[in-house]
């Protein structure tokens, strides 16, 4: 919509995948403008800037993407043995695989900064946490 359109019913304009994000991560005051500009500011590298811009937008090729568009016969998670959905909060945040990932990340952080931290999925999918780096 454009944004005089937006101005005539004085009503601001909410991305589906930024609502989408709130619902499932119960966002409600986050500071979106923040993360569509870390997107962009992730790193110099289009391949990042690129899959960063995959997950905000809910377009990244999970298996619950590709059930849903018929390219795979399950939505369920091929690492985890139980009947987990493989939908972007899964893949990158609670499937065994990413988990172990995420741990070794935490104890890195460990050692470098010497700070204790516990990434949440909020912090995975749509930000590195600013204390840790700064």
């Amino acid at each position: 919509i454009k944004p005089n359109f937006k101005c005539m019913f004085n009503e601001e304009i909410i991305p589906i995948s930024q609502a989408r994000w709130n619902n499932i991560l119960q966002l409600n005051d986050y500071e979106w403008e923040n993360v569509w500009l870390n997107a962009r500011n992730v790193l110099n590298e289009p391949r990042i800037v690129s899959l960063q811009w995959k997950i905000l937008h809910r377009i990244y090729p999970t298996r619950s993407l590709l059930f849903k568009m018929k390219k795979v016969n399950s939505e369920h998670c091929i690492f985890c043995n139980d009947d987990c959905i493989d939908d972007l909060t899964h893949f990158f945040c609670v499937c065994n695989k990413s988990k172990t990932l995420w741990n070794h990340i935490e104890k890195e952080i460990v050692a470098k900064y010497c700070k204790r931290c516990s990434l949440t999925n909020e912090e995975i999918i749509l930000k590195i946490p600013k204390q840790i780096i700064q």
